[in-house]
């Protein structure tokens, strides 16, 4: 090989080391994942190198040291054997090295990140190799320095966020599915404990002389997971119930009732989530600033707003008629009084209402709260879950046995 040859080899080599300095501290390093799992070219070389960045950065600046350490060597042997004149030789290789081995290589790097770490770090991984000696020479000097400090750096916006988890979905680092759930979590990152609390008007709670019986059957019917305890009213919530607790009978609710912690309505609920898990805990208080009670939080409230709830794979406007004892039964809300009847064996009274929201809202003259009890004839309805302009779920139970033709229709 000539002169002239190795000159625009090492010139070539400066400007790759130069380059693939500057695409391995920029790539999206969470595309990785998506590489691999399509198998795409050099995918498994950008993991191991980028998994430490002193493997890239220590083999760049090697190579890039000694490349320009052969290029300036090799420019004074092609100098001494041509009429050159040296003092063009030393302003013009400075300036050429700074232009076209460090600025246009870093700038290609840094725009076109992501596919140099995948189409060209193979060169970059046997250089790594090839170099380790050199490493071993100064590995005494910079271990005791590595992990030093504090990591710096500007907090990541949103909108950069978003930005990367469609580029993410986008090379198949992440599934659709995975992508809604981490925007999910990151909208639920903003959330206050009083956007998902269950709110005072619509708290299903017992009080501490409730007999355990019943406080079993409403946990049955309900479907909660705990249930307040309060001593008088409201306001004087004295803990909580767990459903798990009624597996086994008991004589009082006061031998059940756990202690219950209050929480302000301004928390974050990421934060109370955290309060959570290290307290081993399942629901909160939420009060306001006077120290009443507000709300009430449980650990499924915060869960279901982070990774969504089953019941949201429901079409909500679909009705529901479940038996689910005899002479009990579910029912939504949207369910037509005519297949409550004919389900259920009983007849409805008059009325210009189609459904049972309907029936209940034309009686009540407003929206029935939670656990409230209406009653009909031969009937007693129970509200279980309502919004602020419907009723959405029922505990229906027949007082009088219907006849055994209608049982057999439920």
């Amino acid at each position: 090989m000539d002169a002239a040859t190795a000159l625009i080899l090492a010139f070539v080599l400066s400007a790759y080391y130069s380059g693939m300095e500057t695409a391995f501290t920029s790539f999206d390093r969470i595309l990785i994942t998506g590489w691999i799992r399509r198998r795409r070219i050099g995918a498994r070389v950008a993991r191991f190198l980028g998994a430490h960045p002193a493997r890239f950065l220590s083999t760049a600046l090697i190579g890039t040291n000694i490349s320009n350490v052969a290029l300036t060597t090799l420019v004074v042997v092609l100098v001494e054997a041509s009429d050159i004149h040296t003092a063009w030789v030393v302003v013009a290789t400075p300036f050429a090295i700074l232009i076209f081995a460090e600025l246009l290589p870093k700038m290609f790097g840094y725009s076109l990140a992501n596919l140099a770490v995948r189409w060209t770090s193979l060169p970059l991984l046997v250089s790594y190799y090839i170099f380790a000696p050199f490493r071993a020479l100064y590995a005494p000097v910079t271990r005791p320095l590595a992990g030093r400090g504090t990591p710096g750096g500007t907090p990541w916006k949103r909108q950069d966020l978003d930005q990367i988890l469609v580029g993410a979905e986008a090379e198949g680092a992440v599934s659709p599915e995975e992508g809604a759930l981490l925007t999910r979590y990151l909208d639920a990152r903003e959330l206050k404990v009083r956007q998902i609390m269950t709110p005072r008007t619509q708290l299903v709670a017992v009080s501490r002389d409730t007999p355990p019986d019943e406080v079993r059957e409403l946990f049955r019917t309900t479907r909660y997971n705990v249930i307040p305890v309060y001593d008088g009213d409201l306001d004087h919530v004295i803990g909580y119930v767990s459903a798990k607790q009624f597996l086994e009978p008991s004589q009082s609710l006061d031998d059940l009732i756990r202690p219950l912690h209050a929480v302000p309505e301004s928390k974050r609920i990421v934060e109370l989530l955290h309060e959570f898990k290290t307290e081993h805990r399942q629901a909160a208080l939420v009060i306001d600033e006077h120290g009443g009670t507000d709300g009430f939080v449980t650990l499924k409230d915060i869960l279901e707003e982070l990774i969504g709830s089953v019941a949201e794979r429901i079409d909500p406007s679909q009705p529901v008629i479940k038996r689910i004892a005899i002479g009990k039964y579910l029912v939504s809300g949207s369910a037509y009084l005519d297949d409550i009847e004919q389900i259920s064996g009983w007849k409805p009274p008059k009325t210009e209402a189609i459904t049972l929201s309907g029936l209940l809202s034309e009686v009540l003259g407003r929206i029935a709260n939670v656990a409230e009890e209406i009653e009909f004839d031969k009937v007693m309805i129970r509200v279980i879950r309502r919004t602020p302009r419907r009723v959405e779920a029922c505990l229906f139970k027949i007082k009088q046995e219907p006849s055994p033709e209608a049982e057999d229709r439920g």
